[in-house]
């Protein structure tokens, strides 16, 4: 939101009515949503002992995840938080989403979004998030997890994923199920993201 009024309004709400709002957009600027926030309020709930702060959480993780992940090509759908899909659209107007006949597109999914999964899941049986969460690991290739139990079967050791937030996601894992193939994987993507990012004495993007 802006001095100048909600800019989602401005851009799509000729097009969209009443959903094109800022606060209902899940096609830019995702992190905080699908990332941050989740985490934040999860550990607050941990913190706090609150099982209905968790449980209004881990929902929206789960919703999210359930609607906006295309499983089969491992891609993140652009859309408006009712579910609508803006893969294609085409922006009729310049705005603050971008210039006037700039097309949305989907998106490859990020392996740190493992993180705010799997920490829901330790904190959830629901096995439907489980599920997700699982498919997702297989989906990177990474390994097998039973959704049930969160036991690991398998690891792939040879992995190419560079991702700090996925080292943390292990290591939840593995406090969990004291696996020690956990801890392997973990340490391999610890190694990719030195091998990858450390350069001249200093962690670097790229």
């Amino acid at each position: 939101y802006s001095w100048f009024g909600d800019r989602a309004k401005r851009q799509f709400g000729p097009e969209f009515g009443e959903v094109a709002r800022e606060a209902n957009a899940l096609f830019r600027d995702c992190w905080p949503v699908v990332v941050d926030n989740p985490l934040a309020i999860l550990l607050c709930a941990k913190k706090l002992n609150d099982p209905e702060l968790a449980a209004g959480a881990i929902a929206g993780i789960k919703a999210y995840f359930a609607h906006a992940w295309d499983t089969f090509d491992n891609q993140m759908i652009p859309m408006w938080n009712n579910g609508d899909d803006l893969t294609g659209y085409i922006f009729k107007r310049d705005g603050y989403y971008g210039e006037k006949g700039m097309e949305i597109k989907r998106q490859a999914a990020d392996p740190a979004y493992l993180l705010p999964l799997i920490r829901a899941c330790i904190m959830s049986d629901d096995f439907e998030l489980r599920q997700l969460m699982a498919t997702m690991f297989a989906r990177f290739e990474l390994g097998l997890i039973n959704p049930e139990t969160l036991v690991v079967s398998e690891i792939n050791p040879l992995t190419e994923i560079a991702s700090p937030y996925l080292v943390f996601a292990l290591l939840d894992l593995h406090q969990l199920t004291q696996q020690e193939s956990v801890l392997t994987l973990a340490d391999c993507i610890a190694n990719n993201i030195v091998q990858a990012h450390y350069h001249r004495g200093y962690f670097v993007e790229s």
